[in-house]
């Protein structure tokens, strides 16, 4: 979504000069009522983050964009999105040091689009239902409400 930090711009020109930015489409920094229209355009949510310790108690949001876009996701194997991925048939894991299976992944979804479709609307389904803020309120309200007990 754009670069991050003052070294952005020294990894994005080291992007520009590798094989395959060819077959990139930077989008650059956009704005977040933005974001629908991008996701909606892209076939295959892609998570290559590295497995942080932060990350075993935690998701990324960008997951739940990809989820509620209606996309299959393909994201370093860490066990709680494993979890996630898994319960719901949305996604698949890579191992975090492997760009070639992380590529292989990503092909192997994109090279079958039934497949990639059907985890996709699995992944919405999942949003909607699991991780929706309208699917947590009843379970925020009652923890508000044992927190102020």
């Amino acid at each position: 979504r754009g670069e991050v930090g003052h070294h952005g711009g020294q990894l994005r020109r080291e992007l520009e000069r590798s094989a395959g930015w060819r077959r990139v489409r930077y989008a650059g920094r956009i704005s977040p009522e933005r974001v629908p229209d991008l996701l909606g355009r892209a076939r295959v949510g892609v998570l290559p983050l590295q497995p942080i310790p932060n990350y075993r108690v935690a998701y990324p949001v960008k997951l739940f964009e990809y989820l509620a876009a209606g996309m299959p996701v393909v994201a370093t194997d860490v066990p709680l999105w494993r979890d996630l991925l898994e319960t719901h048939g949305c996604g698949v894991c890579v191992p975090p040091d492997s760009p070639r299976r992380l590529a292989e992944a990503m092909t192997s979804l994109l090279d079958d689009d039934a497949r990639a479709r059907s985890m996709g609307e699995r992944g919405r389904r999942a949003a909607e239902r699991h991780y929706s803020w309208g699917s947590q309120a009843d379970k925020l309200i009652a923890l508000y409400g044992e927190l102020l007990a």
